[in-house]
Formats: structure tokens, C-alpha cells, sequence
């Protein structure tokens, strides 16, 4: 277990071995693949071995209050803390390539992160008033963050520096998700029962989905052009084309969720995680709302999530 050390200064499990240079800018697309090198024709060239296939190794998830961050295998096993210590732990990216976690602490004001195993803690954001969302731009160098109480969207660079602000006069945004293929971010204001997008610098401001109940948690699928939400007042997980057209209704009901919050998409397998905060668990289930599966119980409060590729 790993204490969180504070320093002056911000949710995916690990593998070891040597670190090796991979391209950021591969990785942002999302719909991509891992591109192969062609080979010499003739019958004199030997056969190259096919490049490791990129799937999902891991899962982690905040808890409010134990005031920590977990991680688990995809199906459940092996759940072990991460960081202890975390004052009020909300939303948790993962930035696979440059292999660290990032968290928004909603009590301290603070954008945190870590190594992928918890070590080495920084405080790279701080004098916030409550951040909640946060996402990665990995290959430009940005973290994105939702700030409700100052009802603002900001970003700044991996290591913290060069905070702006992009989108103001908000009410109470929550979760943020990136939408690196064109350009676009979108995030749910849970003041205002809306799904809004706007450009990654925060100009083209405009309304989504709205007359949502209570959203909190999002996502998106930069392969199909869907994004994925959680909604605790109605109870559900939805999805919709990224115009906010065709709204579908993917899980219901008092049975099997109670407070869906955080929500991540595995898509080379074509699953969907999200944590419920009063049924205190992590879930998953295909992308159409079928095959629901109980992962982790025995959680107290936990907000957020995020899934690690390797």
C-alpha cells in the first residue's frame, strides 16, 4: 500500500518489465489499431512475429471514503490498493503510455498523480475549489478537469504548469470525456441536466442532450461515434450519437442500479465498466446494456473509474 505524500504542485493495472518508447500520438486515436511494418516480398524473408495485440490489463476505481485508489483485473481478482491516504478522491484517468494515474481530490482542491503502482505521489494543480472530472490529451501534454463550485472546465500540462481556462459559467459540471478524432470535448453539468460539447479550447460552446434527471459519469466510443453516460436520477446508463441524436436507453431500473456514477469502455471486448456508488460495487456489461456482471463488491463510496491498456 502506498501513503500519498504531499508535494508542492494532480483514474486503469501495471506490468512490469523495461519501458519502451511508444508513439503518444498512436495511442490517442482510438479507433485505431497497432500498425504492423510491411514486409519484403520473396520467399527468402523470414517470417517477423506479430506485434503484442493492446487490450485491457487492469481497472481502477476511487473510493470517497476509505480515501483510497484500487485496482483490480478485469474480471474482478486480485484487488489491491493503490494510494491510501487521498482526502476526498472523485474522477481517475490513466495515461497507459507515460504510465501514471491522475486524480481530481475534491476536498484538498487539487489535481494529483502517481505512478501506475501508487508510488512516487505529486500535487501537480492545486488552489482549486472542487474538481471532479478529469481526462488526458496524452499526446499533447494536457489533463482536462471540470472545477463545479467554480463552474469552470480548465486544463494545463501532464506535469501541472500552464493552467487556462476554457469554458466558464458552467453550474455543476461533473464528468468530462475527450474526443481527441475531431477535436471536441464533451461533459455533463449536473445543475443544469445537460450533456454540452465544445472545442478542446473551449470555443463552439453548444447544448447536446438535455432534460437528463441526475448525470454524472461519461464516456466515449471514438471508433462508432457514441457517447456513453450515467444518469442517477433516472437510474440509468444511456448512450447517444455524438450530435446527441438517437438516445438509447442501455441499463434500467431500480434492480440494478442504484447511484451508476463512473463509466469506461473496454472496446476491444466490447464491455462497458461503471462503479454505483450506494450498491457499493464495480459492474460491467456488453456496450447494448446485455450480459451484466458483477466484478468488485465490498466498496464504501466509489465515484470514479478508469482502465488501463497494455
Amino acid at each position: 500500500m502506498k501513503k500519498l505524500v504531499l508535494l508542492f504542485g494532480a483514474f486503469a493495472l501495471i506490468g512490469c518489465g523495461e519501458k519502451k518508447e511508444v508513439d503518444r500520438n498512436a495511442e490517442a486515436d482510438a479507433g485505431s489499431g497497432i500498425n504492423e511494418p510491411v514486409e519484403p516480398s520473396g520467399p527468402s524473408q523470414p517470417k517477423k512475429p506479430s506485434e503484442k495485440q493492446i487490450q485491457l490489463s487492469a481497472i481502477y476505481w476511487t473510493d470517497t471514503t476509505n480515501q483510497k485508489i484500487q485496482r483490480s483485473n478485469p474480471d474482478g481478482a486480485n484487488v489491491e490498493d493503490v494510494v491510501d491516504g487521498v482526502d476526498s478522491p472523485e474522477q481517475i484517468a490513466v495515461d497507459s503510455v507515460g504510465k501514471h494515474i491522475y486524480w481530481a481530490d475534491g476536498k484538498k482542491g487539487e489535481i494529483q498523480r502517481a505512478d501506475l503502482d501508487g508510488s512516487n505521489p505529486e500535487n501537480l494543480v492545486t488552489g482549486l475549489k472542487s474538481p471532479r472530472g478529469i481526462a488526458l490529451d496524452a499526446a499533447q501534454d494536457k489533463i482536462y478537469w471540470t472545477d463545479f463550485p467554480a463552474y469552470k472546465i480548465q486544463r494545463a500540462n501532464l506535469d501541472g504548469s500552464e493552467v487556462e481556462d476554457l469554458v466558464t459559467g458552467l453550474k455543476i459540471p461533473i464528468g468530462i470525456t475527450l474526443d481527441l478524432k475531431h477535436g471536441k470535448m464533451y461533459w455533463v453539468d449536473n445543475g443544469t441536466d445537460k450533456i454540452q460539447e465544445a472545442n478542446l479550447d473551449g470555443t463552439g460552446l453548444r447544448d447536446i442532450v438535455t432534460g437528463l434527471s441526475s448525470p454524472y459519469g461519461i464516456t466515449l466510443d471514438a471508433t462508432n461515434d457514441k457517447i456513453y453516460w450515467t444518469d442517477r436520477g433516472t437510474r440509468k446508463i444511456q448512450r447517444a450519437n455524438l450530435d446527441g441524436s438517437e438516445v438509447e436507453d442501455l441499463i434500467v431500473g431500480f434492480g440494478t442500479l442504484l447511484a451508476p456514477k463512473g463509466i469506461a469502455l473496454d472496446l476491444t471486448a466490447g464491455k462497458m465498466y461503471w462503479v454505483d456508488e450506494i450498491k457499493k460495487v464495480v459492474h460491467r456489461a456488453n456496450l447494448d446494456g446485455s450480459g451484466i456482471e458483477l466484478v468488485v463488491t465490498g466498496l464504501a463510496e466509489p465515484p470514479g473509474i478508469a482502465l488501463l491498456y497494455q
